[in-house]
């Protein structure tokens, strides 16, 4: 696959694809200047499709769409209860 602008929604989510596809190339492969570059598209894109109006609300828009279990063990139950965490 080319690398093309990305200019509506259909481009955006193929590039997802690509980039899930290519996320493990080794550093310095072919594969890797395209998933850079791919990135580098993305990243614009959502710059002026998706602008986060508030910073301050970056953390909460990221932990919005992850699952809701997360694969990390909590060695302290009370920071799982809320103690420390940033409340969205």
């Amino acid at each position: 696959m080319g690398i093309k602008a990305i200019h509506d929604e259909c481009d955006y989510t193929a590039a997802l694809t690509l980039i899930d596809r290519l996320w493990d190339a080794p550093a310095g492969s072919p594969e890797s200047d395209q998933l850079e570059v791919i990135a580098i598209l993305i990243a614009d894109y959502e710059r002026r499709q998706h602008p986060i109006d508030d910073p301050v609300l970056l953390p909460c828009w990221s932990m919005s769409w992850r699952p809701a279990v997360s694969p990390v063990k909590i060695s302290n139950p009370a920071l799982a209860l809320g103690h420390g965490f940033l409340k969205c």
